[in-house]
């Protein structure tokens, strides 16, 4: 089981600016952030900046906003958060996606793609962001004080950890995070998959639209160089048939995402404080209700997203490819 930190919270506002201090060179890490596959692509390509799609600075944000809000519910509703536990949960937030690195690989239609490595092995994206916090935290330290102990980074890095999306033993695909996952680590996970919970599902679409342009690379590459209109039918067709593939799996991935959120509710119900009276409404239920979170966003959004399929099928590639906002060079 992961133990959260037990470190004395008697130097908050010292502790707070390292904090702030530690976000700070995240966020300046993952501006600097290019794509990696990049300088793969073309020749022509190899002196532009190029940068992620979704795996950027606006993630990020987001991520770490969605984490606070989520601590904050917590809290009140009776759950134990430490204020410690807090910064460091944000701490983790801003690190989570610092390293993005990638290698390419061929989809089921033969396109190339974006292909992550082992989440759980040495050069795995969440592995190396956790080192990489790590290391950095580390660094704050020395023979006169310990401003993160060893249970700090060791939170931080279970947290990061708790982002990885894997198969479970249904075949579902879920987070790595456990009854014995800390609440900060349910909390950054709910975070980083949590646009179908906690935003309208017309920002649901705009997140997956820009994770669909960074994982096709192919297809990405092909719109940016205007070279679309010149492939042969059947390529355009197999590009058409890949992106809206990948949209409809979608509503797999929120069905999985519902099964996720019942489970972390139902946890987190099991750690609150607050003693209940016979019938009496959970107070994390009521606490969700207040921002507009509910089980319920699950079925609108897999509802949105049927809609949106339906009409995309029926668009021609080049129509297709300026609806999901591919950059184009007609």
């Amino acid at each position: 089981m992961e133990h959260p930190p037990s470190t004395p919270e008697n130097q908050e506002p010292e502790f707070e600016q390292y904090v702030k201090t530690v976000m700070s060179e995240a966020r300046k890490r993952i501006l600097e952030q290019r794509d990696p596959l990049a300088q793969n692509q073309n020749e022509e390509e190899s002196s532009v900046e190029i940068f992620l799609d979704y795996h950027k600075i606006q993630h990020t944000e987001t991520v770490i906003r969605r984490t606070e809000v989520l601590l904050k519910i917590f809290e009140q509703a009776g759950i134990p958060v430490s204020n410690r536990n807090v910064g460091l949960a944000r701490i983790a937030a801003a690190w989570h996606d610092v390293v993005q690195d990638a290698e390419i690989g061929t989809s089921k239609e033969g396109l190339q793609i974006r292909q992550k490595l082992d989440a759980f092995e040495p050069g795995g994206n969440e592995y190396e962001s956790a080192e990489a916090a790590a290391r950095h935290m580390q660094s704050y330290n020395d023979e006169e004080q310990e401003i993160f102990s060893e249970d700090d980074i060791e939170h931080v890095n279970n947290m990061i950890q708790g982002t990885r999306v894997i198969r479970n033993e249904d075949g579902r695909f879920t987070q790595d995070v456990t009854s014995g996952s800390s609440t900060e680590t349910i909390a950054l996970a709910m975070a980083d998959l949590g646009t179908v919970i906690m935003d309208a599902p017309g920002a649901q679409l705009i997140e997956l639209d820009s994770l669909i342009r960074e994982d096709e690379i192919e297809i990405t590459r092909a719109a940016r160089d205007g070279t679309i209109d010149s492939l042969p039918p059947d390529v355009q067709s197999t590009y058409h048939n890949r992106l809206i593939h990948r949209l409809e799996s979608q509503t797999q991935f929120i069905e999985d995402r519902k099964q996720d959120f019942i489970r972390y509710t139902d946890e987190l119900k099991n750690r609150s404080l607050i003693v209940l009276e016979s019938g009496e409404r959970h107070p994390l239920d009521i606490e969700f209700e207040t921002v507009g979170i509910s089980v319920t966003n699950y079925d609108a959004s897999r509802e949105f997203m049927n809609e949106v399929i339906a009409r995309r099928e029926q668009m021609p590639l080049d129509d297709l490819l300026n609806d999901m906002q591919f950059e184009r060079n007609q």
